[in-house]
C-alpha cells in the first residue's frame, strides 16, 4: 500500500488568551471575542469557537482554523523567526515501505 508525507508547512498562529490586543490585523477581522472569554473565528468552513488556550492558524491558503492546545503541540514545532509566512504545499512524496 503506498504511504504519503506531507511537506512542511510554515503556518502562523496566535493562542488565544482572551482578547485580541497581540493579534495582527488579519487575525482581528477574523477573530471575534465573545462575552464569556470564548472567541468565534470565521473560517470557510463556517464559524469554530476557540476557547482559552487553543490556537487561531491561518494556514498556507490563508484560512483560519481553531486547534485545541494539545493538539497543537503534538502536530507544530517553531520554525525560524524569517521562514516565509505562507508555503503552498501541493507535492507529495511516497515513504518508502
Amino acid at each position: 500500500m503506498p504511504r504519503f508525507i506531507a511537506s512542511p508547512v510554515v503556518v502562523e498562529a496566535h493562542s488565544w488568551e482572551g482578547n485580541t490586543v497581540l493579534m495582527p490585523d488579519e487575525f482581528r477581522l477574523a477573530v471575534s471575542p465573545l462575552p464569556d472569554g470564548r472567541a468565534m473565528v470565521q473560517t470557510m468552513d463556517g464559524a469554530q469557537v476557540a476557547q482559552r488556550g487553543d490556537y487561531v492558524v491561518r494556514g498556507a491558503d490563508g484560512d483560519f482554523v481553531v486547534v485545541k492546545a494539545a493538539k497543537f503541540e503534538t502536530l507544530f514545532q517553531a520554525a525560524e523567526p524569517d521562514a516565509p509566512a505562507k508555503r503552498a504545499y501541493n507535492r507529495r512524496e511516497p515513504i518508502n515501505a
